[in-house]
């Protein structure tokens, strides 16, 4: 694909991003997203139920509820979500083919990483200061050590309290109520 081709299809993209904003300019901040009921099977299953019955059995419904309008709701969520699905295919597509290209361009860097690599062991001058800049992005750094979380101590302490670990569990109550007052509870495992 041609640099001309990549931005057509960009403006093209750009173009019907903007066509459905006309439309439909809606945008949520993440606090309201959360708070907003999605349409995942289960749910659009009711809303359809409901507006089948509410057509056919309108004695039920309150005065301040509208049939028609819920049914240009779920007209409204088909739209959206067959445009949804098709972003999301061509979102894969174009990340398969992404990624296809880094590897092919990692593997050909790499065998030019090796060439200066190895022309550097053969001390030309050339290939070391090569080597020597991209050497880095080989380094391998250490993991710092770290106080565990609350997850790993209770992983760690399950499997000592099932016998899995050798160690020592100690637990204090730094916090006693006035009806329990203090305790402490040892408890040496060994297998």
């Amino acid at each position: 694909m041609t640099e001309e081709e990549s931005i057509a299809i960009t403006n093209k993209i750009v173009d019907a991003m903007n066509d459905f904003m006309q439309h439909y300019n809606q945008r949520l901040k993440p606090s309201e997203r959360n708070r907003k009921v999605g349409s995942g099977t289960k749910n659009l299953g009711f809303i359809e139920k409901v507006t089948s019955i509410s057509f056919d059995a309108n004695e039920f419904a309150p005065l301040l509820f509208e049939t028609e309008t819920l049914r240009r709701r779920i007209k409204e969520i088909e739209i959206k979500r067959n445009i949804l699905v098709a972003l999301q295919s061509f979102s894969r597509f174009v990340s398969d083919s992404m990624l296809i290209s880094s590897d092919e361009a990692y593997k050909l860097s790499l065998i030019y990483y090796n060439i200066t690599k190895e022309l550097s062991r053969r001390r030309n001058p050339d290939a070391q200061v090569i080597y020597s800049s991209l050497k880095p992005f080989f380094k391998k750094t250490r993991r710092k050590p770290h106080d565990p979380t609350q997850k790993e101590i209770i992983r760690d302490a399950k499997a000592l309290i099932h016998g899995k670990k050798d160690g020592k569990i100690i637990i204090k109550n730094e916090r006693p109520h006035l009806e329990g007052g203090k305790f402490e509870v040892i408890d040496t495992t060994h297998k």
